[in-house]
């Protein structure tokens, strides 16, 4: 009795070959349905991963181009105010100095200073003693600048000198130059002394650039050293 049982129920929980093969294909046809939607899943995700890339590049972007703009502008609107607030001090310190008597330019000292800066500006050094008409040399001798070499170094300066001959010259212009003794000769003096400031410069030589104040028109000619 208990082998027939236990017969029976082997008999009951046993699979013919063929019902474990085609068992065996759909559990594979499974798997196989499964990987391919797994690889669709990854394709899928890599698309939105790429795209959410490139929204995130396109938000970035744009924040920090907004950001850069916001800074410009504030560092504009800091540099305009800090030039209203220069212009104004040197308008106030060109007043104080110019109703002081003994500190008074007339027309023609001024109007001197601006041909000189012309002259600069167009590089027309050979025509200097021909303005400045209360300074003069020995007729075989020229006045004449050296400009900066604008190589090596840590910065050059342009320089005044006096061609003494075709082979030779000198910077110590002083020992040839001669001036009137008048005010305007006085006035042609300083003009000289002072203009290599305004003669070209070279790297950090250029922390030595000035730009002079001759009259109120020159504070709305010059920008003050501001940069926009």
């Amino acid at each position: 009795m208990l082998l027939h049982i236990g017969v029976q129920r082997y008999s009951k929980n046993s699979r013919k070959p063929s019902q474990r093969r085609f068992s065996c294909c759909i559990l594979t046809k499974i798997f196989l349905r499964f990987l391919e939607i797994i690889e669709l899943l990854h394709g899928f995700c890599l698309n939105f991963i790429g795209h959410v890339d490139v929204w995130l590049y396109v938000v970035v972007k744009h924040v920090k181009s907004k950001k850069e703009a916001r800074i410009r502008e504030e560092e504009k609107r800091k540099a305009e105010q800090e030039y209203e607030r220069h212009k104004k001090e040197c308008s106030e310190n060109y007043s104080k100095w110019a109703n002081r008597k003994n500190n008074s330019c007339g027309k023609d000292h001024i109007r001197l200073a601006h041909s000189l800066m012309d002259l600069v500006k167009q590089k027309k050094y050979e025509e200097f003693l021909n303005l400045l008409n209360k300074m003069s040399l020995p007729s075989t001798m020229k006045l004449g600048v050296m400009e900066c070499a604008r190589q090596g170094g840590a910065g050059d300066r342009s320089n005044l000198c006096i061609k003494i001959s075709d082979d030779a010259l000198t910077f110590n212009i002083y020992k040839y130059l001669e001036f009137e003794n008048s005010a305007m000769g006085a006035w042609q003096t300083f003009l000289i002394e002072r203009l290599w400031h305004s003669l070209p410069l070279w790297w950090h030589e250029n922390y030595n650039k000035r730009d002079y104040i001759y009259s109120k028109e020159d504070i709305n000619r010059y920008d003050c050293g501001i940069m926009f």
